[in-house]
């Protein structure tokens, strides 16, 4: 990550303070550096303020009192603002460190996102009790066809027979699922997120892990979607199951 200069933010900002025109990382070190300058000020007005009280009561005792070139009494800008810099750039570089060991969501994403293809089998034999198997029915009737389309990697074509399928079967869960995996796959992320979302509430689904799983993934890729992200890993990391690992990694990374 690219260091973060304040002149840089200040120039950003402009005479009429917007502040929608810097990023997070920039508004974090702006509000940080007036933290820093606010407590240098009040400790700047203290020490002068000790000094006056030290000169009074040296005067009532009849003391002669010359100001002592003394930078504890009385202290120069110059010290002041050297004192501020330093703070400032250890505090910068601090942020730095700690952005630099988090990972892009992206890279999670990438690293992570799976097609799932081991549950397909198991899909295609649970549909047979549904009367689902016939590859030679309608598509909106066959939930065959669009599995075998996601399986080849043919995710557009899947995503369009999936869709049709689930209007007309919403409670068909495992079309549902394959579609949001088709659509993730297909950089439709939002459109997954919705459809995960519906299965993430069916507390009941055999597949609920495999769904949690894929939902935090997807959620990496949505903005403003890590928070979500977190608690859906949280709830992997309590459950014990196959992806508390994973999870749990994760978890400290972001």
């Amino acid at each position: 990550m690219e260091s973060i200069d304040y002149k840089t933010i200040l120039e950003k900002l402009g005479p009429e303070k917007n502040f929608s025109n810097l990023t997070e990382d920039e508004l974090y070190v702006y509000d940080l550096i007036k933290a820093i300058k606010h407590t240098a000020a009040l400790e700047e007005k203290n020490k002068i303020s000790q000094a006056i009280n030290q000169s009074q009561d040296h005067n009532k005792i009849g003391t002669s009192f010359d100001p002592p070139a003394n930078p504890y009494i009385f202290p120069f800008k110059w010290k002041i603002w050297y004192n501020v810099a330093a703070s400032i750039a250890l505090i910068i570089i601090t942020f730095l460190i700690l952005r630099t060991n988090s990972i892009d969501p992206n890279q999670i994403f990438t690293q992570h996102f799976k097609p799932e293809t081991e549950y397909i089998i198991k899909a295609k034999e649970n549909l047979s009790q549904y009367g689902m198997i016939d590859q030679q029915a309608e598509s909106r009737d066959s939930i065959l066809k669009g599995l075998e389309l996601y399986e080849t990697k043919n995710y557009k074509a899947a995503i369009a027979l999936l869709t049709d399928y689930s209007i007309h079967y919403p409670e068909q869960y495992t079309a549902r699922f394959y579609l949001a995996l088709a659509q993730m796959n297909e950089n439709q992320f939002e459109a997954a997120e919705i459809n995960l979302a519906l299965l993430n509430d069916n507390n009941q689904l055999e597949f609920l892990h495999e769904v949690k799983w894929n939902y935090a993934l997807c959620l990496l890729k949505i903005n403003n979607g890590i928070p979500k992200a977190k608690m859906i890993l949280q709830q992997l990391v309590q459950s014990n199951g196959k992806y508390a690992l994973q999870a749990t990694e994760i978890l400290k990374s972001i």
